[in-house]
């Protein structure tokens, strides 16, 4: 009978240090689910401030897909959202055959690096299209809702996607 209530006394201190594991990891991927939904919120204020500077309308920034397309548009050439489109659909296919041999790893990396790079560019673009410099467009590469946040609530103002190219 004692190693039954052993057994069970064991048994509990297990499930209690399973629950306190639950509970811990759970308010971790709480906590980083909130901070993604809130830079997502920040994303959409900032670039519907944004598209409105640029004479567009706001509520473009809602949906995901189309709010990029506008960003190129306003920045640099809807083009380049195709290639890129084009670029990271090609990246995927790709890495399906990952591991498959060497050509399709390689392939893989190239074509996401260069879609990476066309991404780049458009965000140091859309800096460069609100009279914006260097280190500014850098910070866009780096931290996109912070410095879109400050570039639509900011006293930028609009000049175009000439004066990215002139940039």
């Amino acid at each position: 009978m004692a190693f039954v209530l052993d057994l069970l006394r064991q048994a509990g201190d297990v499930l209690i240090t399973a629950e306190l594991a639950v509970v811990v990891v759970s308010a971790i991927l709480g906590a980083l689910a909130m901070f993604f939904v809130m830079c997502y919120i920040f994303e959409v204020v900032a670039c519907w401030r944004v598209f409105k500077k640029a004479g567009q309308g706001g509520w473009k920034s809602l949906i995901p897909v189309y709010s990029n397309y506008i960003r190129y548009r306003i920045s640099w050439r809807p083009l380049w959202f195709w290639v890129s489109a084009l670029l990271l659909v090609a990246s995927t296919a790709l890495g399906h055959f990952s591991g498959q041999n060497a050509v399709a790893d390689g392939a893989s990396i190239v074509v996401g690096v260069a879609g990476f790079l066309v991404h780049m560019a458009g965000r140091w673009n859309l800096a460069r299209a609100f009279g914006r410099g260097p280190l500014f467009s850098l910070g866009m590469i780096l931290f996109p809702p912070l410095f879109t946040l400050i570039l639509g609530l900011g006293g930028s103002e609009y000049q175009g996607p000439r004066a990215a190219q002139r940039g």
